[in-house]
Order: C-alpha cells, then sequence, then structure tokens
C-alpha cells in the first residue's frame, strides 16, 4: 500500500497532528508503508482540507478480489470515493 496525503494550507508542524489522526482512524501502526504528505492551495471544495488517496494490491485469491470479465491478470483495481 502507498498513501499520499494532501493537505491545505500545510505547516511543518501539522505533520505530526496529521498522523495522530491517521492512526486514530486507520489502526496505531499506520502509515505502515510509503506515505507523501503534499501542501496544496485548494481541494475540489472549500470544506475539503485533506485528501488521503492509498493504492493497495490485492491477491488474485483474496476473497476480496471480484474478477470481472475476460480479467486475465492477478491484480485489479479497486476505488474508494469516501
Amino acid at each position: 500500500m502507498k498513501n499520499t496525503i494532501h493537505v491545505v494550507g500545510h505547516r511543518p508542524e501539522l505533520v505530526e497532528p496529521i498522523f495522530a489522526a491517521g492512526r486514530r482512524a486507520f489502526g496505531g501502526d499506520w502509515p505502515r508503508t510509503a506515505s507523501t504528505l503534499i501542501g496544496v492551495q485548494a481541494l475540489g471544495r472549500p470544506e475539503w482540507l485533506i485528501e488521503v488517496d492509498g493504492l493497495a494490491v490485492i491477491p488474485a485469491h483474496s476473497p476480496l478480489t471480484r474478477r470481472s470479465r475476460g480479467a486475465s491478470t492477478g491484480t485489479e483495481e479497486h476505488r474508494s470515493t469516501t
């Protein structure tokens, strides 16, 4: 898994509170993998202040994988827009 975190008005002193919130939301050892934190001027809506984009690979034999018709590879893309 790899995370990219976009933060409106990012300042260095926000790093620890952002990662503390991530640990509360995703578990105490978050992030377990590479994470990139990027400061941005704005996101899609004025009330949005942070965006977390995660990419994960789910093995083909996992019960979480739904094979689409004609799929022949061992990985598939799953997107969440929450």
